[in-house]
């Protein structure tokens, strides 16, 4: 079974769990540079949360009015944990899920935009609220694996 599929199947049976909710799945192509930006997929995680929970939509677009963050580590700060918090705060005894699927795909080895984001898996993913897990598929790669 190859890690998309296995990915895949991890987010239909973690859907099937009425305990637990799947809040943001990323895909990443080597072809699609869109996907290889660490703001743009942080701002991906972002919708797909807030899009997958309504009811924190307003709350969110209050305080979004009042920033403009562009860093990494401040799109990180400012808009994915403000969304986690929220989900965490009006449901706090479900599980959530991220999936990243093929990480070594997001890049290339050694490009600034890996580095970037393998510095923020390492410095500010655990920073995440109880609940919400990470699983991130990829081939074991020297950049990923030291990460």
């Amino acid at each position: 079974m190859g890690k998309t599929v296995f990915a895949a199947e991890l987010v239909r049976r973690f859907n099937e769990d009425r305990k637990g909710t799947v809040i943001a799945v990323v895909f990443f192509k080597f072809n699609d540079s869109s996907s290889q930006d660490p703001a743009l997929l942080l701002k991906s995680i972002v919708y797909q949360i807030v899009q997958a929970f309504p009811s924190i939509a307003i709350d969110f677009l209050n305080v979004l009015n009042h920033k403009s963050e562009t860093s990494i580590e401040g799109i990180f700060d400012e808009y994915l944990m403000m969304a986690l918090n929220l989900v965490a705060s009006k449901m706090p005894t479900t599980k959530h899920l991220i999936v990243l699927d093929a990480l070594d795909e997001c890049g290339l080895q050694d490009s600034m935009d890996r580095k970037s984001l393998l510095m923020l898996f390492q410095n500010k993913f655990r920073e995440l609220p109880g609940g919400v897990k990470l699983f991130v598929t990829g081939r074991l790669e020297k950049d990923i694996e030291a990460a």
